[in-house]
């Protein structure tokens, strides 16, 4: 595996899910962070250009001699990726994760303070709600009942050294928001940009017709000092192959590619040991510990997860939703609660529109840029579900089962737990999600907790 650092040079822009048409209406959104398809595709279209493969000609690439890697025009090759997290390039290296559904801030007085939320064994969300399933509604541990309570998905991301706190479900109500980072305050820039629509047949500016369009901007941290220096901010991702192949001969060690809208450049460059890569790992002992105490894993999700449609990628079996690991073993876990803050969806550009209407409409259909993509309903980045493995008093080697739940979970796509159905038969497409790095986890412990 390989892993890489990518600066955006300029201003980014990530269309979001509204629709838009320049000049009809008069604002475009932006998302902050680019989705994993966005970047997935931009790595891929670098790899391609390297290997002179051009798919902007009328004839596509030949599809019987796929690269490995790449795959081919229509299908996706072994290529991996994990991210992108937002990080900070230049030592103290920080990583800012999305912010956790299962934790909320709560008013005492003028102040703020952090709470998780953990299910409730005494209410069951089907006594409350018209949700026919065997799962537990969620409270805040101690919240009083005058108290307000502010969701920070939206406003806030979690540095990465505050990560053993929340894997580990530490204290709650003695940490203040104030030591989480503020997405629009500390980490991005937000720059408007006006256009005019132009027309078709002249490509001139068409009267009247004036939009505003949101770019993104990453916030580069000065070093004060004799030493003065700008840390840059990026996007830290994990290039992979399945097979043992080597990332590196996609990318390379360095270079530069066109992400998001308009084609705004990025520089990228591998990274070496150096570089705390393993971050996501580094409480490994701890969380199974904590595991292996209590029989509860938490699943909380770094990047969007994209599961057919669905709200988990689990198996629901009656009433209950349950994650088998080893039937020989009658390993069993289910799913107790869930935490999240809605859904979002994605889509893409479908180029092949463009060279299937060229094939029935002559050389001249053929250089159409496309169509997007249908979207596709997938749950945010910060979503966390709540486990607990039945008959856990029961089982010998619980340190064990454990770590192997740690080593099964951690860091890897809830996607491959769609794809491992063998009632589904769309599996392809569920490991094609996995490999644009959607439904990334990583594995924590909770334990009951009541209010008081």
């Amino acid at each position: 595996m390989t892993h890489y650092f990518i600066e955006p040079l300029d201003t980014q822009f990530y269309r979001g899910n509204f629709p838009f048409d320049a000049g009809v209406d008069s604002y475009a959104p932006t998302e902050l962070m680019p989705s994993p398809r966005t970047l997935y595709g931009a790595i891929r279209a670098v790899g391609f250009s390297k290997k002179n493969v051009s798919f902007s000609d009328s004839e596509p690439p030949p599809e019987d001699d796929p690269d490995s890697l790449l795959g081919s025009f229509s299908a996706k090759g072994d290529l991996y990726i994990k991210g992108p997290v937002l990080c900070m390039g230049q030592a103290p290296v920080t990583f800012y994760l999305p912010m956790p559904a299962d934790v909320v801030a709560q008013e005492k007085g003028t102040r703020k303070f952090l709470h998780f939320c953990v299910p409730d064994p005494t209410r069951q969300l089907c006594d409350k709600t018209d949700v026919d399933l065997a799962i537990q509604k969620l409270h805040v541990i101690g919240r009083t009942s005058t108290s307000t309570l502010e969701n920070l998905h939206e406003s806030h991301m979690l540095p990465h050294d505050l990560l053993e706190w929340y894997l580990l479900q530490g204290d709650s109500g003695k940490l203040s928001p104030s030591i989480l980072e503020s997405v629009p305050q500390e980490l991005f820039a937000t720059e408007v940009r006006v256009g005019m629509q132009r027309m078709r047949e002249t490509r001139a500016a068409k009267t009247g017709h004036l939009y505003a369009a949101a770019h993104s901007r990453l916030r580069s941290v000065a070093v004060r000092g004799p030493n003065y220096s700008m840390r840059p901010m990026g996007y830290w991702v994990q290039v992979d192959s399945s097979q043992a192949g080597d990332p590196q001969t996609v990318l390379g060690s360095k270079g530069v590619m066109r992400l998001g809208g308009e084609n705004r450049p990025a520089r990228y460059k591998a990274l070496d040991n150096s570089f705390p890569n393993n971050w996501m790992e580094e409480h490994k002992e701890k969380v199974v510990q904590k595991v292996a105490k209590t029989g509860r894993f938490k699943l909380y999700l770094i990047t969007p997860g994209l599961f057919d449609g669905c709200w988990h990628p689990f198996t629901k079996d009656g009433k209950s939703i349950l994650w088998w690991k080893d039937k020989a073993r009658d390993l069993q876990a289910q799913l107790r609660g869930v935490a999240m803050t809605g859904s979002a969806c994605y889509g893409g550009w479908d180029i092949q529109a463009g060279k299937q209407a060229g094939k029935q409409a002559g050389k001249q259909a053929g250089k159409q840029a496309g169509k997007p993509k249908p979207l596709e309903k997938a749950v945010r980045a910060g979503t966390v579900y709540f486990f607990a493995i039945d008959g856990w008093d029961q089982f010998q080697d619980k340190d064990k089962v454990a770590t192997e739940l740690f080593e099964h979970f951690n860091f890897r796509s809830l996607c491959l737990q769609g794809a491992s159905h063998t009632e589904r038969s769309d599996a392809a497409k569920w490991q094609d999600a996995a490999k644009e790095g959607f439904g990334i986890a990583l594995m924590g412990g909770w334990d009951y907790v009541q209010n008081g």
